[in-house]
């Protein structure tokens, strides 16, 4: 599995101070923890924070990199991509001007796949519940 994240490495000359601002925070609005999706493109969106300014914000599903996009400098931010069937993971951070990363968030979701499912009855068979009742399309039955 292939890692988005990247490791940020600050080096400080010997005898000098450096004082690290705070982390930034992030925020993955959408799609909401553990929710069931039914369609195969899933927007990602999320809000981030900095008292210094955001320089990016990284985000990932299932381990590969998203192309985010922003219109306010990351303070609001989306991505889109394809849902692989059954678990999914979503992972984002936000690195402002000083280097200093936020805390990498994770939202699970599912994608269900919906699909029209055909039961065919051989011989003296029967589906039960019997759900063709209620619906306008007669159940095709093959002599067997």
């Amino acid at each position: 599995m292939k890692s988005f994240i990247c490791a940020l490495v600050v080096v400080i000359a010997a005898g000098g101070s450096f004082a690290s601002p705070p982390a930034p925070t992030l925020t993955i609005t959408l799609p909401a923890a553990n929710q069931s999706l039914t369609n195969a493109t899933v927007t990602v969106k999320g809000t981030a924070h900095d008292s210094v300014g955001l320089a990016r914000v990284y985000c990932g599903l299932n381990g590969a990199a998203l192309s985010v996009t922003s219109s306010n400098h990351w303070s609001n931010w989306m991505a889109s991509s394809r849902a692989a069937p059954g678990p999914n993971v979503i992972e984002a951070y936000a690195v402002n001007t000083a280097s200093v990363a936020s805390v990498v968030k994770k939202v699970n979701f599912t994608y269900v796949v919906k699909a029209p499912l055909a039961v065919t009855v051989n011989g003296k068979g029967a589906v039960s519940p019997n759900y063709m009742l209620s619906s306008r399309v007669e159940p095709t039955l093959q002599a067997g």
